[in-house]
């Protein structure tokens, strides 16, 4: 934005200078409403719980379960020697 001088101060180039600020005022206030609106819905995911960032779910529980069991029956075939015993 190109700023009117001391020596140009009609009328024109102040109301010129005026519809700038104007319209750069509005463009602010935009991208602060833009981003109040942005955090609302973030917090409003968070709190009706769609947006699940301190734990786990019932999937991740199961998943991690199943795992530990699949951990569990290798070892125990390990131990057992069953697992890796050569083909006859």
């Amino acid at each position: 934005m190109a700023t009117a001088t001391v020596e140009s101060t009609s009328h024109t180039s102040t109301a010129v200078e005026t519809y700038q600020l104007d319209v750069e005022s509005t463009a602010l206030v935009r991208a602060a409403e833009d981003i109040l609106s942005l955090t609302r819905t973030m917090k409003e995911t968070w709190l009706f719980g769609k947006l699940n960032t301190l734990g786990e779910d019932e999937s991740d529980v199961k998943r991690r379960e199943e795992l530990e069991r699949d951990a569990d029956a290798i070892q125990r075939a390990i131990e057992e020697g069953g697992l890796l015993k050569p083909a006859k």
